[in-house]
């Protein structure tokens, strides 16, 4: 592989990665909007998302949607996604990725407080970077909404 093919090479996973970052960007800041079209913009039409802490499985866009308008907007006054350590792996047309998320939120007025892991899934479809599946772990939740079973909580040992 000459230079100028390995420039080229290593420029299209930075552009890569960096448009993937945008996308993940994008599904938090877009949610905490409400902005329904842009939010949903991000996602394959056969999303998986996954919330261990509730048992929650959801697939497909309408489902998806469905969830998060009768769920989550209906029912929380706001919501801030600050999104942080996001490490990316591009394979090809695949990527996976892994970030912390510091959510705050209000619930029935109720401050909630939480530390999410996602694990991440994502495929580029028409030349455009879309979230295909998101994980959610819990580390940590304060407010009412928190998973009484501590055994959904992840946990690092050293």
């Amino acid at each position: 592989m000459s230079q100028t093919e390995d420039l080229e090479k290593r420029m299209s996973e930075l552009e890569d990665e960096l448009e993937i970052q945008k996308v993940v960007y994008n599904y938090c800041f877009k949610q905490d909007q409400r902005d329904m079209e842009a939010f949903l913009n991000v996602l394959t039409d056969d999303i998986i998302f996954t919330f261990r802490g509730w048992a929650l499985e959801l697939r497909g866009k309408e489902e998806f949607k469905k969830y998060f308008l009768e769920q989550v907007f209906a029912t929380h006054e706001y919501h801030m996604h600050q999104v942080t350590n996001l490490n990316i792996q591009v394979d090809g047309e695949n990527a996976d990725g892994e970030a912390y998320l510091a959510l705050r939120a209000s619930y029935g007025g109720e401050p909630q407080e939480a530390g999410i892991r996602y694990m991440l899934k994502f495929r580029k479809e028409n030349a455009q970077w879309k979230l295909s599946e998101i994980h959610c772990e819990v580390i940590t939740w304060k407010g009412s909404l928190a998973p009484q079973d501590q055994n959904v909580y992840e946990r690092f040992t050293v």
